[in-house]
């Protein structure tokens, strides 16, 4: 018997892109069995848009943590499968009849391959380069799911609501430990608006999960990346030595370059990946510290 999918579409002032992103749900050569909206009490045109569309909706009325309005959606849905659907990207129509492939061939959770929507600028195509790099290497190890057999989002108790920017990677943190397994599925592709295309968002979202990851290492802590803050600590102390910091500034710069070519990205895009994933982890690392200094001021 074929398994039946519920697609959980949670929005929150999504007025730019939730029509392309419920259109292609809608145009799927396998169709969804079921849709359900949950607006977390968007102040935009978004419920006026969702009206248009012959789904379930939920409607809070409370603007409350994504994790909420996921957790919201798939105890809502009907279907032994769900599917949960970013409401800032855009899925090519092939995407449920490949991630059901994946279930039918033994799968418990799957991933897709993620793409930028409409990249245009440079940062755009860079980060469309690394994700199609990163993620058609046969050693690619997903940590991390959108589509769930029920039962067993059920059985974990769905998204911790206290782990907002890391929800998705401790939900595939618990999956895996409790022995299930997440399958990547390259072929079902799904194009996200919401990745950063300058500079400033770049950095602005490594600020971001920065101070934000203090609870998921706190919840895993043999996951916390001691050799990677090791480097960055004396990297960062090096700079009262100019010369050593510019050796070693230079050399992981170098290092970083060589990786990402050997990822076959175009050399243009390597070289500046190579230098902002650098700039990504210092500003990680010093948000993460300065919130772990403010936390433990608190107390």
């Amino acid at each position: 018997m074929p398994f039946k999918i519920s697609a959980v579409v949670p929005t929150y002032n999504s007025e730019k892109i939730i029509k392309e992103c419920l259109d292609s749900l809608i145009a799927q050569t396998h169709p969804f069995d079921e849709i359900i909206i949950v607006d977390n009490a968007s102040t935009d045109k978004t419920r006026e848009i969702i009206t248009n569309y012959p789904f379930k909706k939920i409607l809070l009325e409370k603007n409350m943590e994504r994790c909420v309005s996921r957790n919201t959606g798939w105890r809502a849905a009907q279907n032994e499968l769900v599917a949960i659907i970013e409401n800032d990207s855009v899925y090519e129509q092939h995407w449920v009849q490949k991630v059901l492939e994946s279930i039918e061939n033994g799968a418990d959770a799957v991933v897709d391959r993620r793409g930028v929507y409409k990249p245009e600028s440079f940062i755009s195509r860079m980060n469309d380069e690394f994700f199609s790099v990163r993620l058609l290497k046969n050693k690619y190890e997903p940590y991390s799911a959108w589509v769930f057999k029920k039962k067993i989002i059920e059985e974990l108790g769905g998204y911790d609501e206290g782990q907002v920017g890391f929800e998705d990677m401790e939900l595939g943190t618990r999956l895996i430990n409790s022995g299930y397994k997440i399958v990547y599925q390259p072929d079902a592709v799904s194009f996200h608006a919401g990745e950063p295309a300058t500079l400033k968002q770049e950095l602005k979202r490594s600020w971001w999960f920065g101070i934000r990851t203090h609870k998921y290492y706190k919840k895993y802590p043999d996951e916390v990346p001691y050799t990677r803050f090791i480097g960055l600590s004396v990297l960062t102390l090096s700079i009262i030595f100019p010369y050593l910091f510019i050796i070693l500034l230079a050399g992981a710069t170098v290092l970083l370059f060589i990786k990402f070519i050997s990822m076959r990205m175009k050399p243009e895009y390597a070289a500046a990946e190579a230098i902002l994933s650098i700039m990504r982890s210092w500003v990680f690392f010093i948000a993460y510290v300065i919130s772990n200094i403010d936390r433990k001021r608190r107390r």
